[in-house]
Order: C-alpha cells, then sequence, then structure tokens
C-alpha cells in the first residue's frame, strides 16, 4: 500500500514536470516567433532598398519583386563619378564623430556629477533624465511642426 503511494507521487510529479517542460518549450517558441516577425518587419525595408539599387531605372516601376531582372550597377557607378557622395560622405562622417566625442565628453562629466554629489535636486534631475531619455529624438519635433504649420510658418 505504501509502495502504491510512492508510485502515484512519483507518477504525479513527473507528469508535473513534463507539463512544465512543454509549457517553456510552447512559451520560447512563441517568443522566438515574436520577435522574428519584429526581424523582419525591420530589415525588411533595408532589404528592399538595397534590391532596388541593382535594378535598371527602368526595371524600377515596373518589377515590383524583390529581386531584379537584370542586376546592375549603374547606380553606383553615377553616384560615385556623377555627385559628389566622397565629399558628402566625408562631411557626414566628420559631423557624426564630431558630435560623438562632444556627447561622450559632456554627458562623462555629467555621470561623474550625479554619482559624486549630493545636491539638492539631483533625484528629480536623474529621474527627468531618465524619462526624457525613454522617448525617440523624433516626438520633439512633432508639437515644433505643427505649430509652425497652423501658423502659416510652413506652407
Amino acid at each position: 500500500m505504501i509502495e502504491q503511494r510512492n508510485v502515484d507521487l512519483q507518477g504525479h510529479y513527473h507528469s508535473e514536470v513534463t507539463r512544465r517542460r512543454w509549457m517553456r518549450t510552447l512559451t520560447t517558441i512563441l517568443r522566438h516567433a515574436i520577435l522574428l516577425v519584429f526581424v523582419v518587419f525591420a530589415v525588411a525595408p533595408l532589404l528592399w532598398a538595397i534590391s532596388t539599387s541593382f535594378k535598371p531605372q527602368a526595371e524600377v516601376m515596373t518589377n515590383h519583386g524583390l529581386l531584379p531582372h537584370e542586376p546592375t550597377l549603374t547606380n553606383y557607378v553615377y553616384v560615385v563619378s556623377q555627385t559628389k557622395f566622397g565629399l558628402w560622405f566625408g562631411n557626414t562622417l566628420t559631423i557624426a564623430l564630431l558630435t560623438t566625442i562632444l556627447a561622450i565628453a559632456i554627458a562623462t562629466l555629467g555621470g561623474y556629477a550625479m554619482s559624486r554629489y549630493r545636491f539638492r535636486g539631483r533625484d528629480l534631475y536623474g529621474n527627468t533624465l531618465l524619462v526624457v531619455q525613454m522617448f525617440p529624438g523624433g516626438i520633439a519635433s512633432i508639437t515644433p511642426g505643427n505649430i509652425c504649420t497652423t501658423s502659416s510658418v510652413l506652407p
């Protein structure tokens, strides 16, 4: 009689462990499927742009598929030979590097001050900074854009 109880308890324990493993596996599969959908939405525009860059000018509007029928490097040759792409790329790289260096220097000094010095309003400032960093920078341009549009500053 005692041995029968142990077998039942062990069988119940085994089925509970199996059920938990199965649920964990299903949860992992579902999580990966959701992430895969997000990756597809993030990567698809990039793949479309790269694919379009290899299409001839006439094929851009007629071929709506991802792969070009007649791949060509004509667009790249045009950009490199007929425009000031090198100058533009150099200017962009210079501004990006200088902005990054300046931002890191200022953030380092501010971070040091926030970590070492105790002052009135420190917690409020830190929390405000955290909340502001949670929103993308593009949101900040919506309201000024609406104001300029409604006040007839911009067409």
